[in-house]
């Protein structure tokens, strides 16, 4: 956890099933919307990018390849809230 401290981001966000197979929850635990929520490769690339408009989203990584991704939370105003690593297996 790259940002924000793990008790924090844990009393921020519930994020699973982490490993995935696919589909990822992210719900906010406090009111922090509207937050934008992207997924990374490890090399940076943007994979995927959602607003987060209430305070549950289910992402599908069904097109992403087995490996290491970042999720990172942040504001409206741009502040990174928290980045998050997803482990994606098949």
């Amino acid at each position: 956890i790259v940002g924000t401290s793990k008790d924090q981001l844990e009393q921020l966000f519930s994020i699973y099933p982490n490993p995935t197979n696919g589909l990822v929850t992210v719900k906010a635990l406090s009111n922090q919307n509207p937050l934008m929520v992207t997924l990374y490769d490890l090399q940076g690339k943007s994979i995927k990018s959602f607003k987060m408009d209430n305070e549950l989203i289910k992402l599908r990584l069904d097109d992403c390849n087995s490996g290491v991704y970042l999720l990172k939370i942040t504001s409206d105003n741009g502040d990174i809230v928290g980045t998050y690593k997803i482990l994606k297996k098949d």
